[in-house]
């Protein structure tokens, strides 16, 4: 079995590849300092005459109301980004975090901050389901795992930032800013993966998936076009799904069919083994820590 170097797989040739995985794995990065950025805005909020009254009730609820718009954005995200493509579906979560943090930083009451938080939620939970499955779609198997894990380093480094900027927001005199400044904050970032996205390619998976096997073939010769050997490998592979999934659907009568994955045993402890590790990640309460 012929593997390739780690010096090969981790070379600047594949830097289209990189670039791509990189600029949705950054998604990671505003996860992060979403996540962590409010607990540090609120204290400052409270002393704000601006959005008075405010209780420990009005707290917790814009506390929890974003991991609970993320929670059912989640559960949306796949049927959207399987019909309207990867692509779009990390393009959408960036514009929706970028207008809920400036409706929060520009609010001029506390149910304008609710609803922020609300799109914010949205898109935390829609573009951390997308980001991954993009990133594994157009890898080689070769450096999936080391780009996968980008994302999970962003969303710490997200949360560290989100610290530094609250630090230094708090030297700001100014109450009524202090807190309007770390909201705003994630709106730069957001606005340069947007930018940046915007010239990434689709999943080649996916376009082969929606009968465009062409532009998915196109697509992977770019991603892998300064290694020609990983180039051939990964059409290869990509005409293997093809075939496969030409089966696959023949054999579930034209759909895709989830409970059919499940008589593989091999598949099942995969997929469950899966969905226990994120249960016991967030059961452990890590993310109230943060």
């Amino acid at each position: 079995m012929n593997i390739p170097s780690i010096s090969s797989i981790h070379s600047f040739r594949l830097y289209h590849l990189y670039a791509a995985a990189g600029s949705a794995a950054f998604f990671g990065f505003i996860f992060g300092f979403e996540s962590g950025i409010i607990t540090n805005a609120s204290f400052y909020m409270q002393h704000d005459e601006a959005m008075q009254p405010i209780n420990q009730t009005f707290l917790y609820i814009l506390m929890i109301i974003a991991p609970g718009s993320a929670a059912i954005a989640s559960l949306l995200a796949a049927p959207i980004s399987d019909h309207f493509g990867r692509k779009k579906a990390i393009i959408s979560a960036i514009v929706c975090d970028t207008i809920g943090a400036l409706l929060c930083s520009l609010s001029l009451n506390k149910q304008m901050l609710i609803v922020g938080r609300i799109i914010i939620g949205f898109a935390l939970g829609f573009g951390s389901s997308v980001v991954p499955v993009y990133i594994s779609e157009i890898s080689s198997p070769h450096c999936r795992g080391f780009l996968l894990t980008s994302f999970q380093m962003f969303i710490t480094f997200g949360l560290a930032s989100a610290n530094i900027v609250a630090g230094i927001s708090s030297h700001v005199e100014c109450i009524y800013a202090k807190w309007r400044l770390m909201l705003s904050f994630t709106t730069l970032p957001t606005l340069i993966q947007f930018f940046v996205f915007l010239f990434m390619p689709e999943s080649p998976r996916w376009l082969c998936a929606n009968d465009q096997q062409d532009e998915g073939i196109r697509v992977t010769q770019w991603l892998h076009r300064n290694d020609e050997k990983l180039q051939q490998e990964e059409i290869d592979r990509l005409n293997i799904y093809i075939g496969y999934k030409e089966r696959l659907k023949e054999m579930l009568g034209g759909g895709w069919r989830v409970m059919h994955l499940t008589r593989d045993m091999h598949a099942l402890q995969q997929i469950l083994l899966g969905c226990m590790l994120q249960i016991f990640q967030q059961l452990s309460a890590i993310n109230a820590i943060m």
